[in-house]
């Protein structure tokens, strides 16, 4: 059981902190400290007894209080790792926080006498019904009103409440890019003055600038997305030659030069037909205002296109500590490279730009995405920490679109939770209709959700929107592949295997697989004779060897089966089981995929809609599966 506090007091004093309940604030050294209200609330509830133990249960009831159905498990981790970075402190060494062991928490710092104490709080189990009467004196219960208005805001937007009910969002349909829209193009900003320095910062204003351009002015800019602009890094096209590849009537062009004070930033608005300059200004800035550049040279450009400014625009517009920002766009850079080695330094500094920046919401949000992806081929364990960074991103910035695209991902392939995942893909497309990679994701997402016509709309804008991206053609062939568009699909898998594909031969087995699932055996055979010719074989090569096409599509299905099980990965489980449904083995596939059921495959969603386990759907076994992840059904 809690104890309550001594008395109740408008201000604590330890260390060299105040908190002052009045102003809903925690002050060192007389300076404010950035930290939200609910882990400020739990800090509070802390210091109040200073020397006693606080069971989790008792922070749970006082902060979030009886009958709000959030996860205020993981919440209160996140609010006490918190409260150490603000602090300081350190779980091992605690100067203020120290933890018990299964039970709770003890505040061990020294608490000032108030000066000036008021009236003590009746009782520090807040629920929304006392919260809701909190009289003028009373400094506590304000600080704890102020955390549950934040808990409910953040829990609304991560879709911790249970948002298949309690919460109904207009529906958002993505619409074709209208005739009328000017296309634009940023090309990759050219690092200057130390290009092995500066790259990481260049490539993140560069990907920061798209991003503020989709959201200023979606109905009026059609902004291509940053896969197709890729291949212009280094300068080696012309203006004109970018501008008739990407089919735009403007391309932003520009430098980057970062000192240890200042950033310099070139940006020039060029007329792709002519290659005339129609806008150009020189950013120079404090380092220190290196997040919110994007947003300045963003509100120039549309000037210059004559265009009104929109909204609020959220995302990287308040000034961030200089040096995480760096953290942040290093993590960008490293992450573009697609590789396992660089994800894993992408997320080191993704971790320490959050360390240095608490309150940096797209460095979290990054961290979250980043993780969620490698689960995919990768270990499991990463979902816990993507996790806790969505939620985090979301609960310092409820409009940060690539929260909610983190979130949505999270509760569709981890959660198999439509309804929730639904809400959030609704939100970023909300906040950023233009943006192209999310509009890939969400193309699977409506097949799989029951919309596979919206499906093809949404694939189709998203390749407008990145037209040389060779991962952006893949995505429209999958979704296109799910939906039984299997024609399409097959002209999508091989323009992406065209544009340079990282993943040739998965998408060189999904054109076999689409063949066999119509029925051609003999083009299967040829697809698959060029599927093995990305593994360093052919047919010749296999014992036998195979020579009916038959023969050779089950050779070729044979050879991919060894090849998943070799690698002895459980997030393979699914793309194992396809494989032996392709093969015709169909209890060993219902195993395999009862395996990745079990183990949370993020494949595993997909299995209601996959052309190649259609046989598998009578099985009382796989129909208890999808009753289970409440698929099929569109919510």
């Amino acid at each position: 059981m809690d104890v309550p506090p001594a008395a109740g007091h408008d201000e604590l004093a330890f260390g060299p902190f105040v908190i002052d309940a009045e102003r809903v604030e925690l002050r060192k050294n007389g300076r404010v400290c950035r930290i939200q209200p609910q882990p400020l609330s739990i800090l509070a509830h802390l210091a109040e007894r200073p020397g006693r133990l606080v069971t989790r249960d008792a922070l749970r009831h006082a902060v979030w209080g009886e009958g709000v159905a959030v996860d205020a498990e993981r919440g209160l981790n996140f609010a006490i790792n918190q409260i150490r970075t603000v602090l300081g402190d350190s779980a091992r060494q605690p100067r203020f926080i120290e933890t018990v062991p299964r039970r709770g928490y003890r505040f061990v710092a020294s608490v000032v006498p108030p000066t000036q104490p008021t009236e003590p709080v009746a009782t520090s189990r807040t629920t929304l019904d006392n919260a809701a009467v909190v009289e003028p004196g009373q400094g506590r219960s304000r600080l704890l009103l102020a955390a549950v208005v934040v808990v409910l805001l953040a829990t609304v937007a991560l879709g911790l409440v249970s948002l298949r009910r309690s919460v109904d969002l207009p529906e958002v349909t993505p619409e074709p890019v209208p005739r009328t829209a000017i296309r634009i193009a940023v090309l990759p900003f050219e690092p200057l003055a130390n290009p092995q320095a500066d790259r990481s910062v260049a490539g993140s204003l560069t990907a920061d600038l798209i991003g503020h351009l989709v959201r200023r002015a979606p109905e009026r800019l059609a902004v291509i997305g940053r896969r197709s602009i890729q291949q212009f890094a280094g300068g080696g096209s012309s203006i004109a030659e970018a501008g008739r590849l990407l089919d735009v009537a403007w391309i932003v062009d520009g430098s980057v030069a970062v000192d240890d004070r200042r950033v310099r930033v070139q940006a020039s608005l060029i007329d792709s037909a002519t290659e005339s300059v129609r806008w150009s200004e020189r950013f120079d800035r404090d380092v220190d205002d290196l997040a919110s550049m994007t947003d300045q040279i963003a509100h120039a450009v549309v000037t210059a296109l004559e265009m009104q400014n929109g909204n609020h625009q959220p995302g990287i517009s308040l000034p961030v500590n200089a040096a995480a920002y760096r953290l942040y766009a290093e993590g960008r850079f490293l992450e573009h490279a697609q590789t396992p080695d660089a994800w894993s330094r992408a997320a080191v500094a993704y971790r320490n730009s959050t360390e240095l920046a608490p309150n940096f919401a797209p460095a979290y949000a990054a961290l979250a995405m980043l993780q969620v992806k490698a689960s995919f081929l990768d270990d499991r364990d990463r979902l816990s920490e993507a996790r806790a960074a969505a939620e985090q991103a979301l609960a310092l910035d409820p409009l940060l679109a690539e929260g909610h695209f983190a979130a949505a991902v999270l509760s569709f392939h981890a959660d198999r939770d439509l309804g929730v995942a639904r809400q959030h893909f609704q939100q970023a497309l909300k906040l950023t209709p233009g943006d192209a990679l999310l509009l890939s994701w969400y193309a699977g997402f409506q097949v799989v959700d029951g919309d596979p016509d919206g499906s093809a709309t949404t694939a189709e804008i998203a390749l407008k929107l990145d037209p040389l991206s060779p991962e952006a053609w893949i995505d429209a062939g999958y979704a296109d592949y799910l939906a039984g568009r299997l024609a399409s699909a097959r002209e999508r898998f091989q323009r992406g295997l065209e544009l340079g594909t990282i993943v040739p031969h998965f998408t060189a087995a999904n054109i076999v697989n689409t063949w066999q699932a119509e029925g051609n055996l003999e083009a299967a055979a040829a697809a698959a004779e060029r599927a093995l010719g990305f593994l360093g074989r052919t047919f010749d090569q296999l014992p036998g060897p195979p020579t009916t096409a038959a023969e050779r599509v089950t050779a070729y299905h044979e050879q991919r089966l060894a090849g998943l099980r070799a690698i002895g990965h459980p997030g393979f489980d699914y793309l194992i089981a396809v494989q032996l449904a392709a093969l015709g083995r169909r209890e060993e596939a219902i195993v395999a995929l009862q395996a990745a059921f079990d183990q949370g495959d993020l494949f595993v969603p997909y299995a209601v809609v996959d052309p190649m386990l259609a046989t598998l759907h009578d099985d009382r076994r796989v129909r208890a599966m999808v009753a289970t992840m409440g698929l099929g059904s569109g919510g």
